[in-house]
């Protein structure tokens, strides 16, 4: 089977490209130096000659702060480059796998988890461009899945070749003595991206549709870091409560994950696996002092 993936170099994209490869299916990841994807034909073209049996589609410009300094450019890539990719992807007979996120919740009223069948409000430029995109998505090729993804976190890093993430940004405080400010009035769903990754063969049997797709969570994200951390109280201490964040509007984006569970496919809570991944990180520090960032994926 034949996977192309756009967003090569990005923290999902390249990820998924390591791991399905080495699942020996042919993959076929381009960068945007690659393949200009808000140029129709070329997209066209490009996914003709590939002849790809399943396309995942992660490029994007995710940065909420840039979208809304740059919504002109940031619609074109988020929104008609996603559309321009599942019209290729109808047109040569390829399933597609569109990557969205959890933040097309943010607006909500609920005060529980969110299902894929409520209606949407997001604020913000990212959160529309995506909500938007899934329509595309879905009425040029309707047996692709839209996937909403969380906020992810790696227990690696590529230095230099990423943004940081949870997970570093607690690592690169343990080695300076610094802290880590979160969120009290902030509920989302956060997740190991390679629980991500180790679940996207059965996504690839999905029927199309959207599925809120990572680990669930209920706890407000400084309580549930400090839960997590509960067994270390060495990264405990690392963590300071942001009381200002969305203080006068406390955000839910959290996600009910029980349309793709009945699917077969199934995450960790993101409590559980926080604490595995930072009893992981404790362990391997109380092993060898001072090779900090030794954890490798797992």
């Amino acid at each position: 089977m034949k996977v192309m993936i756009t967003g090569r170099d990005g923290f999902l994209g390249h990820r998924l490209s390591r791991y399905l490869e080495e699942k020996s299916y042919k993959i076929a990841a381009v960068s945007h130096q690659m393949l200009d994807l808000t140029c129709a034909d070329g997209v066209a073209e490009y996914v003709k000659q590939e002849k790809p049996d399943i396309l995942i589609h992660c490029a994007a410009i995710s940065d909420v702060g840039v979208c809304g300094k740059e919504p002109e450019r940031s619609y074109d890539i988020n929104v008609n480059a996603s559309g321009y990719l599942a019209d290729s992807c109808r047109k040569a007979g390829a399933k597609m796998i569109f990557c969205s996120s959890d933040q097309v919740y943010f607006g909500g009223n609920s005060a529980t988890p969110h299902g894929e069948g409520e209606k949407l409000f997001p604020p913000h430029v990212y959160g529309r461009e995506k909500m938007e995109a899934e329509e595309k998505v879905l009425e040029y090729a309707p047996e692709s899945v839209c996937l909403r993804l969380s906020w992810m976190y790696d227990t690696a890093f590529r230095e230099g070749q990423e943004h940081s993430n949870l997970f570093q940004n607690m690592k690169q405080a343990w080695r300076e003595h610094g802290q880590v400010f979160l969120p009290v009035y902030d509920q989302r769903s956060i997740t190991n991206v390679w629980d991500v990754v180790g679940n996207m063969e059965k996504v690839f049997e999905l029927s199309g549709g959207i599925y809120n797709y990572g680990s669930e969570n209920t706890l407000p994200t400084y309580e549930l870091m400090s839960c997590a951390l509960k067994e270390t109280p060495e990264f405990r201490k690392l963590i300071v409560p942001n009381r200002e964040a969305f203080a006068g509007h406390p955000r839910n984006i959290m996600m009910d994950c029980s349309k793709i569970r009945k699917q077969g496919i199934e995450f960790p809570s993101s409590l559980e696996r926080l604490s595995l991944d930072f009893a992981e990180w404790h362990g391997n520090l109380s092993l060898s002092p001072g090779r900090i960032g030794a954890v490798g994926r797992f």
